[in-house]
């Protein structure tokens, strides 16, 4: 196939048709690329960008299912064992490498219709994807589990006038955030029933204090959820949301620390 050829090719040429249309209405424009689902199937020209003789396998150890409870080394032990029987982890990787290269261009021509277009300076601009993914990084491949390559995400805003190019916010949010934001944005009303969360504080300044939601329903904030965690722990459920590292590493090890503390208090080894 040529790129013209391809679904997306054909969805991002519709979507800038639709961008220079003239109107004197707002608009909004929903582009959603297949790529890169699998298959990895992209044409031959994103491959020769990444030869396979280049290709550098992800990190991994022979014993890294050591920790893993034995749902999740059957879960892992499937994929990645059919992958290195067939000698061709490389070739996925860079199969993976080429669909997400081919995926970078079709946004580039998103990117560089608004460039030209008159609506440029007022104009936000999301892009984000549904999950990570995982090349056999603790012998796993695909979504499906909780590790940060399958579970990490783009998330990114353009907002004239608020965000700083370079901008970057190591606080956890998840896509909830994304209609509350628009409308904060555009200066539409919230309904009621919305469970995520105005992030633009967050798009002004990366370092903002606040209470920014990480999941829904009885989990709707970080106070929630620490709560909940610490009640489980046994530990003192009563703490102050600003006192909480904004890192999503650092709380992970915060709360890795305390529990180890309340197995060493138990008597436990750890």
């Amino acid at each position: 196939n040529t790129d013209e050829e391809m679904p997306d090719h054909g969805m991002v040429s519709y979507c800038i048709g639709k961008m220079n249309e003239t109107s004197e209405k707002p608009y909004f424009i929903a582009a959603g690329l297949v790529k890169p689902h699998m298959d990895f199937s992209v044409p031959k020209k994103w491959f020769d960008m990444f030869p396979l003789e280049s290709i550098q396998l992800p990190p991994h150890r022979e014993d890294d299912l050591g920790d893993v409870p034995p749902a999740g080394v059957k879960m892992a032990g499937g994929d990645h064992a059919k992958m290195v029987q067939s000698g061709r982890w490389k070739e996925a990787v860079q199969a993976y490498l080429a669909t997400i290269a081919f995926c970078d261009s079709q946004v580039g021509r998103l990117l560089d219709a608004l460039e030209k277009s008159p609506q440029l300076d007022n104009t936000i601009v999301v892009l984000w994807s549904d999950h990570g993914w995982s090349l056999g990084e603790k012998s796993h491949w695909r979504k499906f589990a909780l590790w940060e390559e399958p579970t990490r995400t783009v998330f990114v805003w353009k907002v004239p006038g608020v965000t700083q190019p370079g901008g970057a916010c190591g606080r956890p949010v998840d896509y909830t955030s994304v209609y509350p934001t628009l409308c904060a944005l555009a200066g539409l009303p919230l309904p009621l029933h919305l469970d995520g969360r105005d992030i633009s504080p967050l798009l002004q300044n990366p370092q903002a204090n606040g209470i920014f939601n990480l999941g829904t329903g009885k989990a709707r904030t970080w106070v929630d959820l620490v709560t909940a965690i610490f009640t489980a722990l046994g530990l003192p459920p009563k703490i102050e949301f600003i006192e909480m590292p904004h890192d999503l590493r650092a709380q992970y090890q915060y709360f890795t620390e305390a529990k180890m503390e309340k197995l060493a208090a138990a008597g436990c080894p750890v």
